[in-house]
Parts: structure tokens; C-alpha cells; sequence
């Protein structure tokens, strides 16, 4: 529990993220943070950078009906996702390993789907559509809930962890963006339908 006292404004918890890299912290805090920030990055590279620029590859040779319901479905799993998170919370870094390295071969699938446009796997079934909807819903309930999980963890941590929490987040974020428009600029491996 983190108790605040009156006089630093500080919380007894809180630890400096400086601290934990530069001076004599336990190596289990600092390996709890190095890991808790790579899944930040992977996972804020991948959803703010990476999908969104293929998603409308992968979703819309199966169709304008399937594309739409894979964006809207995947809409309403985020705040579900979230709030499930509330109730069951993951504050085991290792569960939110496998929970990343989940997300990243849903992603893995997304994207191969993405370069197989404008004829991806089972495109014009209706198996095809259901399976690219429940991937997309998969995708975004699994990052969202991750997101969620991290925050909590380091929440115990104080203010200057979720800071630091929010540079890696931006900075995933912005490498993702960068590489995916530097693959589609020069290699171009997605084709429009």
C-alpha cells in the first residue's frame, strides 16, 4: 500500500525510475521494470503504429460488412477489456509476457493477412469473415487489458514510474508508425483491393 506523507508530498512507495537504472536498487525491481516497459513498447508499436496502418488490408477483402464490424466490435472490446481488468488484474510480470507474446502472434496473423490482400485466406467465406472479426476483437481486448495490467503494476511504483510508463508508450508508439511507413513506402508489401 502506497501511503502518502504530509510533509515531501511523496509517496513511501514511490521510486524514481532514475534511481532504479543508476544506483544500487534490487536487480529484481530494476528486471520488473525493464520488462513491464518492453511490453509497454511492443505493445504501443503494434497497436498505435502497426495494425491500425494494415487493419483496413486485412479486413476488407472478406468485405465493407466484415471491415466495419471488425473496427466497431473492436471499439467495444477496448472499455470491456479495461474494466474486466478492474476485477482481474494480472500484476505478474510473466503472465503479461505470455499475455504480450499472445498478442503478438494475433498481430503476426493480422499483418500476414494484410499482405496477402486482395486475396488473404478463405476471402468471400463467411468463416473468413468471422475469423478475421474475432482476431481483431482478440487483438484489441488482449492489448487493451495489458495496457491496463501495467498501469497497475506500476502504480504501486508512484507518479515518476507511470511517467516513464508514458515516454515508453509514446516512443512505441512512434517507432511502430515510423517503420510501418517506412515498409510501406519502399517495400510495399500490402496491395488495396
Amino acid at each position: 500500500a502506497v501511503v502518502s506523507t504530509q510533509s515531501t508530498g511523496k509517496t513511501e512507495g514511490e521510486v524514481r525510475v532514475y534511481d532504479v537504472f543508476c544506483t544500487g536498487h534490487r536487480a529484481s525491481i530494476r528486471f520488473i521494470f525493464i520488462q513491464v516497459y518492453i511490453v509497454t513498447a511492443v505493445i504501443c508499436a503494434l497497436g498505435n503504429g502497426v495494425i491500425p496502418a494494415v487493419l483496413s488490408y486485412a479486413c476488407l477483402p472478406y468485405g465493407p460488412t466484415t471491415y466495419h464490424l471488425a473496427t466497431e466490435l473492436s471499439l467495444l472490446a477496448n472499455p470491456l477489456a479495461c474494466f474486466a481488468a478492474f476485477f482481474v488484474a494480472c500484476k505478474n510480470p510473466r503472465i503479461l509476457d505470455a499475455l504480450c507474446v499472445f498478442a503478438v502472434c494475433i498481430a503476426g496473423i493480422l499483418i500476414h493477412t494484410a499482405t496477402l490482400s486482395p486475396t488473404p485466406w478463405l476471402v468471400g467465406t463467411n468463416t473468413g469473415s468471422a475469423v478475421i472479426i474475432l482476431l481483431c476483437v482478440m487483438w484489441t481486448s488482449c492489448i487493451s487489458y495489458i495496457k491496463v495490467c501495467v498501469a497497475s503494476i506500476l502504480q504501486k511504483y508512484g507518479e515518476n514510474a507511470l511517467l516513464w510508463c508514458g515516454v515508453v508508450t509514446q516512443l512505441g508508439s512512434c517507432c511502430g508508425a515510423v517503420i510501418i511507413f517506412i515498409i510501406n513506402t519502399t517495400v510495399k508489401p500490402f496491395t488495396p483491393c
